[in-house]
């Protein structure tokens, strides 16, 4: 088993041995061998993204920092099991997590990574850790990813050493709960957030089909689907699919206007 984690923090203190401590658990659990990549965001040593819109208009190779980022994105797409993990600064992730995700904003337009599970961890000495959990995994969900399991910590501890006992009981559970999870396999189900969110992306590419976007959804023969793996198509879901594309509609008339 492959497990990349992508460690969004300055520092190699609490957020990494928290990470650390999940591996440990998942590692004396499991009865396979598991292999740990991890990338240090910090270490990539991104600019601030511009938003220049190339690698939404044109495609991602167009982006002046795509080289610093296609390792982590082929090591993401190698891996069984991602760990995303960030401190909580000022009530939010810290802004190298918000710069990477910023400069991976074209997944949004073209979700890829629906057969992958992923796991937030978030560390705060206060509060906001569970709200920026529940970002990463917003962030995650649309770009695709399959399923997202939250591990928000409160520390309430400067040192990692003087953590109480029940963070160690819930990283223990939260890694068993993993590990589960990946023995039963990745279901990519879609709620009516992200059936929206995919339908109305994938709208959008049909009205530009030389677009980076529209080459992306006809390539992967996600042009004609309403998700990313044939199932049943309920009332809701027509539903939600049909209220995407008049809002996708409207969207590109607002554009061209």
């Amino acid at each position: 088993m492959k497990i990349l984690t992508i460690q969004g923090s300055h520092r190699k203190g609490n957020t990494l041995a928290a990470t650390n401590a999940f591996i440990e658990a998942m590692k004396a659990k499991s009865d396979q061998e598991i292999e740990v990549e991890t990338v240090y965001v910090k270490d990539l040593d991104l600019t601030m993204c511009t938003s220049c819109h190339q690698c939404f208009m044109q495609g991602e190779d167009r982006c002046t920092e795509q080289d610093k980022l296609k390792e982590t994105i082929s090591k993401m797409q190698r891996a069984d099991m991602w760990i995303l993990t960030s401190p909580v600064y000022a009530l939010q992730v810290s802004a190298l997590m918000k710069n990477w995700i910023d400069h991976m904003a074209y997944y949004f337009h073209r979700p890829t990574f629906h057969d992958k599970y992923a796991v937030v961890l978030t560390t705060t000495a206060g509060a906001a850790h569970v709200s920026t959990a529940k970002y990463l995994k917003s962030v995650l969900e649309s770009w695709g990813v399959g399923q997202v399991d939250l591990v928000p910590l409160r520390l309430l501890a400067i040192q990692w050493t003087d953590v109480s006992p029940k963070i160690h009981e819930t990283i223990e559970r939260a890694a068993g709960k993993s590990l589960k999870t990946l023995a039963r396999g990745i279901t990519c189900k879609p709620t009516a957030y992200r059936l929206f969110a995919f339908r109305m992306f994938q709208q959008m590419s049909l009205v530009s089909p030389q677009s980076a976007d529209g080459v992306y959804w006809r390539q992967q023969g996600l042009a004609t689907k309403h998700w990313f793996v044939e199932e049943d198509n309920p009332l809701w879901g027509r539903v939600i699919s049909g209220f995407a594309k008049m809002i996708a509609k409207r969207a590109i008339k607002d554009e061209a206007n």
